[in-house]
């Protein structure tokens, strides 16, 4: 009956054990889930004001060539540009996105380069009923204005980057001369700008304002539907410039998360199974422990084997001495770079102490080592240890793709001069090495 009893707890043991993992585990993975949700539209909003910025930039350089002309204009001290079709060739061919460069004197079209296939842009632009009201504000308040897009004919989208001019009479005063004008083409002017978005999977839409209202006008897109995307504004060529992007495949995280959710399944099925062995195998704690003396993540011996070294030590009554090693900002590296740098930094940090050392090395938990020096030596000797050991981590710790400079902190404690026991050995050890980590936390 008592069998019967001590069986059926071992059972409910296991089941608790199944439950209680599930449960947490889900918490887990809908801790994850709003983790990986919240990172993904960092991401997205960190391109897309980066990609914003680059657009602005983008627009700024297809403008530059009407602020050139305007220069050239006004330095030739005439009412034109004699050279004017050799100096837009020229522009034209720095910037491809440039459909045609235009002079506009008393806001008439009378220059425009190339001429063949433009002959129909000698117009009126204040007579005209669309260019009207912009070239008028553009006039007014002496700012550059961006219209469009409009259909060009020869083919394709372009948008009128339009500049006034302003010349100084003889007596001081101020008056209109007319524009600089560059004809840009749409999408060409974006074509970087918009190809290091979709390289990177992203979505996304373009709009604009023109600058005598509010209204957005469409300029570009990638799709013909955005599902809550991220926006970002910017101002260029006296509009409101709107960008908005999400990943192409929309923001849903499932693809992703589906390894996590197999693996959390896999996880708890196998702690229930190791559970379930470990209930089974109760009786046989003593050989459980031999089997886990050594760290698993680096290789060395663990704290429980330290800790089976203690009455060994204080039976021999031999000479001996602690160091105690923790890496130096090891939680900044788990923090910036993940739990996968971290134990990477450890199993170097287990590797180079190994390279140095020829006596027992310890891995208390976390990033914290110690070490077991047997026999009588000089406060000297301890002191060329510690250096030795300083100078072990000159040199970065370097993976495939990360470079990390560790340094690690030391502190050292000797029997009997230091103390007369091991616990008050590995104290005295563990503060002279946080005395010496907080030297090196101030001189950061």
């Amino acid at each position: 009956m008592h069998r019967y009893i001590t069986t059926i707890r071992r059972h409910s043991l296991v089941v608790i054990v199944f439950f209680v993992g599930v449960l947490l585990y889900g918490l887990a993975i809908r801790a994850l889930w709003n983790y990986k949700n919240n990172e993904i539209h960092e991401i997205t909003q960190l391109n897309t004001q980066t990609r914003a910025d680059a657009l602005q930039r983008d627009i700024e350089a297809g403008a530059e060539s009407t602020q050139i002309l305007k220069y050239v204009l006004k330095g030739s001290h005439q009412n034109d540009i004699p050279y004017f079709d050799a100096l837009s060739q020229e522009l034209m061919t720095e910037n491809s996105s440039i459909a045609s460069l235009q002079l506009a004197p008393d806001g008439k079209v009378a220059r425009i380069y190339p001429f063949q296939g433009n002959e129909a842009g000698l117009i009126d632009l204040f007579a005209d009923k669309k260019r009207g009201p912009v070239v008028v504000y553009s006039r007014d308040h002496a700012k550059m204005t961006i219209q469009g897009p409009f259909s060009l004919k020869q083919g394709g989208q372009g948008m009128a980057v339009r500049n006034p001019v302003y010349f100084t009479d003889a007596n001081g005063m101020k008056y209109f001369w007319g524009f600089t004008i560059a004809i840009i083409k749409v999408p060409e002017v974006f074509r970087q700008t918009i190809d290091t978005l979709t390289s990177f999977g992203y979505d996304f839409a373009l709009y604009k304002t023109d600058p005598t209202n509010d209204v957005y006008q469409f300029i570009t897109s990638s799709t013909d539907s955005m599902e809550d995307p991220v926006i970002t504004t910017f101002e260029a060529g006296g509009s409101i410039w709107r960008l908005e992007v999400m990943p192409a495949n929309g923001w849903h995280i499932m693809e992703s998360m589906r390894m996590y959710i197999f693996v959390g399944a896999v996880f708890v099925i196998l702690f229930t199974l190791m559970t379930y062995f470990i209930v089974l195998l109760n009786r046989d704690r003593k050989l459980f422990r031999r089997m886990s003396r050594h760290d698993q993540l680096t290789g060395l011996l663990n704290h429980w084997a330290f800790l089976s070294q203690e009455k060994t030590i204080q039976l021999e009554k031999k000479p001996y001495g602690i160091f105690y090693i923790d890496v130096n900002y090891f939680k900044q590296v788990n923090d910036t770079y993940g739990h996968d740098a971290g134990d990477m930094v450890l199993k170097e940090v287990a590797v180079r102490l190994r390279r140095i050392m020829p006596y027992a090395i310890f891995r208390m938990g976390g990033d914290e080592f110690l070490i077991l020096v047997t026999g009588h030596h000089s406060k000297d000797a301890y002191e060329s240890l510690a250096s030795r050991i300083v100078k072990a981590f000159h040199e970065p710790i370097v993976s495939e793709n990360l470079e990390l400079p560790v340094t690690v902190s030391v502190g050292y404690a000797r029997h009997p001069e230091d103390a007369a026991n091991l616990k008050d050995l590995c104290e005295i050890a563990d503060g002279r090495m946080y005395k010496e980590k907080k030297k090196k936390h101030q001189i950061r």
